[in-house]
């Protein structure tokens, strides 16, 4: 499975939240390829091989993940 995490390298507290999903989602599927790449302002999105499965932005006010959100997200969309 192929993670890929846009964050905006431009606010701090967005970075720090991809570093957060990223070392969480490296130890829920250790054989999955996880990278984080730079994005437009205010940013952060996870999709997996291509679906999206978390954005910062989708809700009606912005919000950071509960931790086991994206993992969770993720199971649940490709029935793991």
């Amino acid at each position: 499975m192929n993670v890929k995490i846009t964050y905006c390298s431009s606010c701090s507290q967005i970075t720090a939240e991809s570093v957060k999903v990223e070392n969480e989602l490296k130890k829920s599927f250790p054989d999955a390829n996880i990278t984080r790449v730079p994005g437009e302002k205010g940013n952060f999105t996870v999709e997996a091989d291509g679906k999206k499965v978390y954005d910062y932005n989708g809700f009606t006010r912005p919000r950071f993940p509960e931790v086991g959100e994206v993992g969770a997200s993720i199971i649940k969309e490709f029935d793991l």
